[in-house]
């Protein structure tokens, strides 16, 4: 077909597709629109006012009262309304035609199926396979009018697809000129291949299903003006616009116009249609089969095609067939002549023959049918099996995916969702069972199948009647009205009883962690053994697969509540089950005669747990895995603890302590315990650095049972994050309890890190101590440093030092200091350096000191203002014996400071008052960065010491040293 687009008729088009305006009456003021649609929305839904599909009776044919007379140069212009705005508009006639010719090309459907012709001619209809092209792109037609009284009237005609959503059938069928209703329609519903299955209106059981294809809705007509305004048969012919893109599963065919009557005397024409009118013999003309006839055509009266019949409810044209299209086969495309119009039920059946007039606004109303604004539609879903247990998945899940408009939105991912429903309308209300995706380059007019995963039917599912269908997202298609596969495109299923299909050992079903599972034995057959319960090979045994999540110990348990009262469980390393490779079995440990045993479980291990039945019973069970409480659960049972790493889990354990930090009052946390003896009494350090569980709250208590008022010392988040960190003096030989919970009830893995303060083992590493402060030490745990030698020192027999640990000094001001261990718990030691450790470039070893007091070290040194001291404590060794203990350092100084750190800094200049002199006293030292001014004593003069020094002096020097 060779023409240029009309662009005024297609503006008109559109703008009948697309107004909102109110009724407007062109032409013969007559005729009216219909009233406005109800809103019937686009999930198809009948009106409640819909009879059985196969009692509403066929559309009045026009009379037949001879030749209707055409006059070719004036042809009949076409008229275009839309019901749902009440909007008419005619279109002119156009010559823009050749005389004759072909338009469209035919297309088979989405799976391309094409049947062969029967033998019988247009004398005798035979019935057809509805289900192959191109007998099912043609239709059962059901219009709805509106009576002039306001009530509804329903007719049946026939139609055929020519396009995706477009039907071309007669006028006669969409405009209905008796004398009550004298309008076009208010709606129109099409069933493509409708083969009379089900008895379809509102509520009928086959609601859902509409077989072969479901339908379509239409409320946009075309129809020949000449009829609409007088009837005139000559142009009875009409098309449909639908709202469901139905032709793309069926097919459609092209379409062809005028001709001369001596070259279409030579085509073969061919036929489908539903009959429907009473004719003479009772329940021959069913109204719901489909009928063929092909043959050729006798006369070209008027614009007519017309046949020749003999007497009979299958040898002459009647009611029902009416709009049905009358097509010949050219160059394997079927081009649609004629649609049935009229006959005398006898001896003559007239089709309408297009015009070129008509033949012109066909590809533009299919155009604005299609639109250009891209949008998919999902149709025809297909899952299998039809019935499926509960828990099970479907073997088949697909969908045709259609983009029936002229739209090229190139390749891009799109969002679908597959929902279990209650009923045929599929929403986002339903049961979400799966989210997918999937990506094409949709051509125009283009479909794919898309084949989608395997979705599986939730266990919890009541048995019954339900649908399968598919949402696509409104994220990747703008136009949500038919993103749904409902009525036809969903697929009814069945939903059974969950089956114990677990019967063998393999495969089994999973047995989930934490959550009770309700199985079953019954008919269960035996095909395993144990080492409990007895020998019998009685037991009706069901199998479960059960992965543990975690290391740890736990409880397979059968619960009351079940028929099943005596069982027997086990648990086995592999399939088949048997005595061999039983990891644990149990008979009678719990309630009554049920089954409880536990087994340790290595993470990401698979077990295999056999249910049977103790000699022979069957019924019901419910059983449950649960991860057993750790073995230190409670401070009783604490697990011993030296230095060092262990890992633990407070996964599944209970609350039996307290402390006084973070939420440790909180009965919610999950607890667990450790027994840690210090060999000496030292300082000692604790964490949880490294652990998976994110929130740790660590503490250390003098006794069981744990609680805040024993509590030795506690943290919730001064590790990294929310781990935890603490750091204790603990004596030597007195066991602590040290408790690990999840803060606000949390739980997980986690790693405990115990270390003492031999960290000062090393010179390198260094902590400060002070004038006048006693300082805590041990050497129980340390070791000799690199350098242990002094050649010019003698401590005991020989100059070695010990175990050492270090400390650093640095002085307030000039004078002298003195440095004394007296009264350690053993033969001390101790060598003063510069701030250089031994071994390195600029090391001084100012003096060392044995027996100064007693067998203890002591050493007075002069210093420097600002100047630091490292201090070395070790033990003598006596030749082969190496002492080690605890003590207390004390440094003291002669340097004069106007304050001591046994003084109360806030008195800076000791006279026994706080008041403004002491400000100008702390200041001047600040400023000239005397190391007085260090009152917080860090080793430095800055900005720190004045906060520490006006925040005593603010407060009176209520609660600070020496106040």
């Amino acid at each position: 077909m060779f023409r240029t687009t009309n662009t005024a008729l297609a503006g008109l088009l559109a703008l009948v597709a697309g107004t909102t305006s109110q009724a407007q009456i062109v032409g013969n003021p007559s005729r009216t629109a219909p009233p406005q649609s109800d809103g019937v929305d686009s999930d198809h839904h009948f009106p409640a006012d819909m009879p059985p599909l196969h009692l509403i009776p066929p559309a009045p044919m026009p009379a037949f009262d001879g030749v209707p007379g055409f006059d070719p140069t004036a042809p009949s212009s076409v008229t275009i309304v839309d019901a749902e705005t009440g909007t008419i508009v005619d279109l002119p006639a156009t010559f823009s035609l050749p005389p004759s010719g072909l338009g469209g090309s035919t297309y088979p459907g989405a799976d391309g199926n094409v049947m062969d012709y029967f033998d019988r001619g247009l004398g005798t209809m035979v019935d057809v396979d509805e289900r192959t092209f191109p007998a099912r792109a043609n239709c059962k037609v059901a219009m709805r009018f509106t009576t002039t009284t306001g009530g509804s009237a329903w007719y049946l005609c026939s139609g055929t697809m020519i396009d995706a959503e477009t039907v071309l059938i007669a006028a006669h069928c969409v405009y209905n000129r008796e004398a009550n209703i004298m309008a076009f329609a208010t709606e129109v519903f099409v069933f493509p291949g409708w083969d009379g299955n089900g008895n379809i209106f509102p509520g009928s059981p086959s609601a859902g299903t509409f077989e072969h294809y479901g339908y379509g809705r239409g409320t946009v007509f075309s129809a020949g003006t000449n009829y609409v305004n007088s009837g005139d048969w000559d142009a009875d012919m009409a098309m449909i616009r639908l709202t469901r893109a139905v032709g793309s599963l069926t097919g459609w065919y092209s379409y062809a116009w005028d001709g001369p009557c001596d070259q279409i005397q030579t085509f073969t024409y061919h036929n489908f249609s539903f009959p429907a009118e009473g004719c003479g013999t009772p329940g021959l003309h069913t109204g719901s089969d489909m009928k063929y006839w092909y043959g050729t055509v006798d006369n070209c009266p008027g614009n007519q095609l017309q046949i020749e019949t003999t007497p009979g409810c299958f040898t002459a044209l009647w009611g029902g067939q009416s709009g049905s299209g009358l097509y010949f086969i050219q160059n394997g495309n079927r081009h649609i002549h004629g649609v049935a119009s009229t006959s005398n039920r006898s001896t003559v059946g007239n089709y309408c023959k297009m015009w070129a007039g008509f033949a012109d606004t066909v590809d533009d109303f299919i155009a604005a049918s299609r639109g250009t604004t891209f949008d998919l539609q999902a149709l025809d879903c297909n899952f299998a099996p039809a019935s499926i247990p509960a828990g099970e998945s479907t073997t088949t899940a697909n969908f045709l995916a259609v983009n029936a408009t002229n739209a090229d939105p190139g390749m891009a991912t799109y969002t679908l969702r597959t929902y279990l429903s209650t009923n045929s309308d599929i929403t986002a209300a339903d049961t979400l069972l799966r989210t997918e995706s999937f990506s094409w380059d949709f051509a125009p007019m283009g479909t794919i199948r898309v084949t989608m995963n395997s979705t599986t039917i939730p266990e919890d599912t009541p048995p019954g009647n339900y649908f399968l269908g598919v949402i696509l997202d409104v994220g990747t298609d703008l136009s949500p009205a038919n993103n749904d596969t409902d009525e036809w495109d969903a697929v009814p299923i069945t939903v059974t009883i969950p089956i114990p299909n677990n019967d063998a050992c393999s495969p089994g079903f999973n047995l989930p962690f934490g959550t009770a599972l309700v199985g079953t034995n019954a008919a269960a057959t035996n095909d395993g053994s144990t080492t409990c319960g007895g020998t019998t090979t009685t037991h009706a045994d069901v199998w479960y697969r059960f992965t543990a999540p975690y290391d740890g110990t736990y409880i397979l348990e059968a619960l009351e509540g079940g028929t099943l009262l005596d069982t027997v469980v086990s648990v086995h390393s592999a399939c088949p089950g048997t005595g061999a490779n039983t990891v644990a079995c149990d008979d009678d440990s719990g309630v009554g005669n049920l089954s409880r045993l536990t087994f340790a479980g290595v993470a990401g291990t698979t077990y295999v747990v056999r249910v049977g039945g103790y000699n022979g019973t069957t019924g019901t069970f419910s059983l449950l895995a649960t991860l057993a409480p750790p073995a230190n659960d409670n401070c009783a049972a604490a697990s011993t603890i030296g230095l060092g790493t262990v890992t633990g889990t407070n996964r599944a354990a209970t609350n039996d302590g307290a402390t006084n930090c973070g939420d440790g009052s909180s009965t919610s946390a999950r607890d667990v315990w450790y027994a840690f003896t210090p060999t000496c009494t030292n300082y000692y350090t604790f964490d949880t650095e490294g652990s998976d569980l994110g929130d740790t709250l660590l503490s250390i208590h003098s006794g069981c049972p744990g609680t805040a008022l024993n509590t030795v010392a506690c943290d919730d988040d001064s590790g990294t994050g929310f781990q935890s960190y603490l750091q204790a003096q603990l004596n030597g030989g007195t066991t602590y309890y040290v408790r690990v919970s999840g803060y606000g009830g949390t739980t997980g893995e986690f790693v405990l890190n115990v270390d003492d303060l031999t960290s000062n083992n090393l010179c390198s590493r260094v902590p400060p101590v002070y004038t006048n402060t006693p300082t805590l030490f041990s050497t129980c745990n340390a070791t000799p440093s690199t350098v242990n030698t002094e050649p010019l020192c003698r401590f005991g027999t020989d100059n070695t030092i010990g175990p050492d640990i270090w400390f650093r000094y640095t002085a307030l001001c000039d004078g002298t200091a003195t440095a004394a261990v007296c009264g350690a718990s053993y033969d001390s030691t101790m060598v003063i350096y510069n701030s250089q450790c031994p071994g390195t470039l600029g090391s001084v070893r100012i003096a060392c000191s044995d027996d100064r007091c007693g067998d203890d070290a002591s050493i007075t040194w002069t210093v420097s203002e600002g100047a630091s001291y490292l201090i070395r404590i070790g033990g003598a060794t006596n030749g082969l014996i190496t002492s080690r203990g605890s003590g207390i350092l004390n440094v003291t100084t002669n340097c004069t400071c106007p304050w001591t750190f046994d003084d109360c800094y806030a008195d800076y200049n000791n006279d026994q008052g706080i008041d403004g002199d002491d400000v100008i006293a702390f200041f001047g030292d600040w400023d000239a960065n005397l190391g007085c001014a260090d009152v917080n004593r860090d080793g430095g003069v800055d900005g720190d010491d004045v906060i520490a020094f006006f925040t005593a002096w603010d407060n009176g020097g209520v609660g600070f040293q020496g106040c």
